[in-house]
């Protein structure tokens, strides 16, 4: 059986079947509570740039108010005064 399916704390194995010398039958489950590994690299990054825009964002927000400017709209990508 592949070490990658014993070392995984994320499953549980319920059945293991000798098919053969070369084969065997694996029936697992995923167990809850883990999340699943994003296929498309580091979740972190992302997340990152989110909140340094969001502190950027919230600066210009303060300068405007500061200014004696009325913030009328904003989201992450943008304000409007």
């Amino acid at each position: 059986m592949s070490a990658k399916l014993v070392n995984d704390n994320t499953i549980e194995i319920i059945n293991v079947q000798i098919i053969n010398n070369e084969r065997i039958s694996v029936v697992y489950r995923k167990l809850e509570g883990f999340l699943e590994t994003l296929p498309f690299g580091n979740l972190y990054l992302p997340i990152w740039i989110t909140s340094a825009a969001r502190s950027h964002l919230y600066h210009y927000i303060e300068e405007t108010v500061d200014n004696g400017g009325e913030v009328l709209y904003y989201d992450t990508g943008k304000y409007n005064f």
